[in-house]
C-alpha cells in the first residue's frame, strides 16, 4: 500500500493536484489519476509501478533503515511513503526551479512553463520536451527570475542520451556530470540522481537535512556541505545501517 498523500507532498514532485476524490499527476508524458486506496487510471499498470517503485523490496529496505532510531521514528510518522521514479528531464528543471525558493511558488513556476512550452493532452498541458524550452524572455514571464538563465541553458545543453547515460554511470561519475551543469549543485545533482536515475546512493543535503544530521547524529554532521561530505554522509549510516 502507498501512502498517496503524505508521498506527493514529500518535496519529490510537484505537479499534482486534488480532483474530487482523487489526485491528478501530470509527469511526463502521463496525466493520470490515483486514489487514496491506490486505485488509479489514465495510466498503464506496468508505469504505474515503475513511477511509485513498486518494483523495490520495501520490507527489507524498512527492516535496514529501521535499525536507525531516528530514521525508524521518521518512518512510524509517515508510514508507506515511498520513493518515486521520476522522468529526468522534468525533475532536473524541477530542482532547477527549487533553488532559494518554497514549494507553492516551484509548483506555479512548472505549470506556467508547461502552459507556455508544453503540449496540451485531455485539458492538461504536458512538461515540454528537451529543446522546447527555448525562449528566455518566455520562461522568465513564468516567474523563474534567476533561474531563468540555467534553465534555458540546461535546455540548450543536455539530451536524451546525457540523461540516460546518468543511471549507467557510478554515482560518483554521475554527480560529477550533472555539476557541470549551469545552476546545477551537489543538491540539485543529488535530487536528480535520487528521484529519477535510480542512484540510492545519493543523499540530498538542504538546510532542513544539516539541521536533522547535526542534532541527532553530531556535530561533526554541521561541516558538511560539499558534494564530497554528501557522499561521507551516506557511506556513514550505510555502514551504521548495514545496507
Amino acid at each position: 500500500m502507498i501512502n498517496i498523500p503524505a508521498t506527493l507532498d514529500s518535496g519529490q514532485i510537484f505537479r499534482y493536484w486534488k480532483e474530487d476524490d482523487a489526485y491528478r499527476i501530470v509527469h511526463g508524458k502521463h496525466s493520470f489519476l490515483v486514489r487514496a486506496d491506490n486505485s488509479f487510471s489514465g495510466i498503464s499498470k506496468e508505469n504505474f509501478s515503475s513511477f511509485f517503485r513498486l518494483d523495490d523490496n520495501y520490507k527489507s529496505i524498512l527492516s535496514a533503515l529501521q535499525q536507525d532510531k531516528t530514521v525508524g521514528a521518521a518512518i512510524a510518522a509517515y508510514p508507506d511513503l515511498r520513493l518515486l521514479r521520476q522522468d529526468t528531464w522534468e525533475c532536473l528543471v524541477s530542482f532547477l526551479c527549487s533553488s532559494a525558493t518554497n514549494i507553492p511558488r516551484i509548483k506555479r513556476d512548472l505549470n506556467n512553463i508547461a502552459q507556455a512550452f508544453g503540449s496540451e493532452k485531455e485539458g492538461v498541458h504536458l512538461f515540454p520536451e528537451i529543446g522546447e524550452i527555448n525562449n528566455v524572455e518566455k520562461l522568465r514571464k513564468c516567474g523563474t527570475g534567476f533561474r531563468a538563465t540555467y534553465i534555458h541553458a540546461v535546455n540548450n545543453i543536455v539530451t536524451t542520451s546525457f540523461l540516460h547515460k546518468l543511471k549507467k554511470l557510478r554515482y560518483e561519475d554521475a554527480h560529477a556530470a550533472l555539476m557541470e551543469l549551469p545552476g546545477v549543485g551537489p543538491k540539485i545533482a543529488d535530487c536528480v540522481l535520487l528521484f529519477s536515475c535510480d542512484h540510492l546512493s545519493a543523499f540530498p543535503i538542504d538546510t532542513w537535512m544539516q539541521k536533522v544530521l547535526v542534532e541527532h547524529y553530531g556535530k561533526t554532521w554541521s561541516v558538511w556541505r560539499t558534494c564530497r561530505l554528501c557522499t561521507a554522509v551516506f557511506v556513514s549510516l550505510e555502514k551504521e545501517w548495514k545496507i
